[in-house]
């Protein structure tokens, strides 16, 4: 029995976002050269009805708030609520943050020079509140012999724990959770290993601690 603590629900750059980001990054065309023949590229234009020019503004911008999010949350955890990409219906970083502290992160916004495309909105819960909550939540599954898989959700700002049973998913739900928890019943899936820009490759993320 025990839980598999997932990575974040909504990343910011996955292991293949982020491959596929220093592809078009890295490869622009040479002088005179069509922006044509570049499968990952190609893929993101016809994925999100953008120019290849465009698709190339994203994955750098993507890149950057990977940066931005390792430095908010070594400095910010207070105040952060969390920093994901939205790609429809149009590009967008999206930073999460609790009563107070807009102007704190629009500054930091403003240091990577994001501001063109990051929104920033008001959040409940820092993502630090969140890890605590996803922690207190596998511990109480622990305690009940209950096999989870969980994960923080920050767009939502809650935490998704799947569960495979219904009487299981009874259980906990009759526990004392926090708020955050939002229990789905469901086959439990399989942690994936995802690349947050600006951050270290490892099988653990920012928003959870790795366990066996």
């Amino acid at each position: 029995m025990g839980a598999i603590l997932l990575s974040t629900l909504v990343a910011l750059v996955t292991h293949q976002d982020a491959s596929l980001a220093q592809a078009i990054v890295n490869t622009p065309p040479s002088e005179g050269e069509a922006e044509v023949g570049n499968a990952d590229l190609d893929d993101y234009v016809k994925a999100y009805g953008v120019s290849p020019e465009e698709a190339r503004e994203h994955w750098a911008a993507t890149d950057i708030a990977g940066e931005l999010q390792a430095d908010l949350i070594k400095t910010q955890g207070d105040i952060f609520g969390g920093l994901w990409i939205e790609r429809e219906p149009t590009f967008a970083v999206v930073i999460g943050v609790v009563a107070g502290g807009e102007k704190t992160v629009r500054a930091y916004v403003d240091k990577f020079d994001l501001a063109e495309v990051t929104r920033v909105q008001q959040v409940q819960h820092t993502l630090e509140q969140l890890q605590a909550d996803q922690a207190a939540i596998s511990a109480a599954a622990d305690a009940a012999g209950i096999d989870i898989a969980a994960g923080v959700d920050q767009a939502e700002g809650q935490v998704m724990v799947f569960v495979e049973t219904a009487e299981d998913a009874s259980v906990l739900t009759r526990l004392q959770l926090p708020g955050t928890a939002n229990v789905v019943q469901q086959d439990l899936p399989t942690p994936a290993v995802e690349i947050y820009g600006g951050l270290p490759p490892t099988t653990c993320t920012t928003v959870s601690t790795c366990r066996e």
